[in-house]
């Protein structure tokens, strides 16, 4: 799963919809300008989901919208409220949504992780209690999104539309 295109294609636009230079923006979003630059001309294939994140909250728009996931967009997305996540919630509320999913479809993390094709201790090394995993990559987070049919956004409780799984 290669996010950079789409993530070069929103950055692109919406740069040059607010008139932002490279170094303005990496001044602004309190990034290093290698690593805005990076993004802008798609050298790297999956940037961290706090990266991802950290756009979304500039623009204040969905994940899904930067990363191109435009079936799982919000509707009224103009009108939506996102939240600013630190990286603690966003892994509690991840970890919340893996573990109410595996009890409601009855399976472990094992039978999750072989589901979406992944290490079979990915899932379960995120969500035991004393991890040390912060967050699971971009690929993996987008790959549980597309297997549950859910924003990205109501996934890690960014948004006030809905806290339901």
């Amino acid at each position: 799963m290669k996010l950079s295109i789409p993530i070069q294609k929103f950055l692109k636009k919406n740069l040059i919809k607010l008139g932002l230079k490279r170094k303005d923006f990496a001044q602004k979003i309190n990034m290093t300008y290698p690593t805005v630059t990076r993004l802008i001309n798609a050298s790297r294939n999956n940037p961290e989901f706090m990266t991802i994140i950290t756009l979304a909250d500039f623009f204040h728009c969905s994940i899904d919208e930067v990363i191109g996931r435009k079936q799982y967009i919000l509707c009224d997305a103009q009108q939506q409220q996102f939240l600013q996540l630190p990286l603690h919630k966003v892994q509690k509320n991840l970890i919340s949504f893996i573990k109410n999913k595996l009890v409601l479809e009855k399976i472990t993390a094992y039978q999750l992780a072989k589901k979406l094709k992944l290490g079979e201790t990915v899932i379960h090394d995120f969500i035991k209690d004393g991890s040390n995993i912060n967050i699971l990559s971009s690929p993996v987070i987008i790959k549980l999104a597309n297997y549950y049919c859910i924003s990205l956004d109501i996934m890690i409780n960014r948004t006030l539309v809905s806290n339901e799984f």
